[in-house]
């Protein structure tokens, strides 16, 4: 009985779509090309080639603000990345240096390795 019931909705849902699907199609079908302003210029045969350039630009410029996004965001990630690196190495030269103030002779070289790491942006 479930099952019949599913099949029910899932036929009317067909229905109801196919009937919005008709309804996009009939009004595409019946644009009324006067009311473009740029395609109402052009020729009736000219009218198809521009509609292809004007959709071909807009997915290259589609793709192109993607790509420049995906960069933007790759660039935000590192820079978060190397400024996360800078402030832990600038913690472990703030507790060396204290080591190094009270007299503890290995803090001197670890500050001179923590010194030399965030000179080089690296934490070795």
């Amino acid at each position: 009985m479930a099952l019949n019931t599913e099949m029910l909705r899932s036929s009317r849902l067909l229905e109801q779509f196919g009937s919005i699907f008709s309804d996009l199609m009939e009004r595409g079908a019946a644009l009324d090309i006067e009311r473009l302003p740029l395609l109402r210029r052009l020729p009736a045969e000219r009218r198809y080639p521009a509609v292809v350039v004007a959709l071909l630009v807009s997915l290259l410029l589609t793709i192109g603000l993607a790509l420049w996004h995906t960069q933007k965001t790759a660039n935000q990630a590192q820079w978060l990345e190397i400024a996360t690196r800078l402030q832990m190495l600038s913690q472990r030269y703030s507790k060396t240096a204290q080591q190094a103030v009270l007299g503890n002779p290995a803090a001197f070289a670890t500050l001179e390795q923590s010194s030399k790491a965030f000179s080089e942006g690296s934490p070795n």
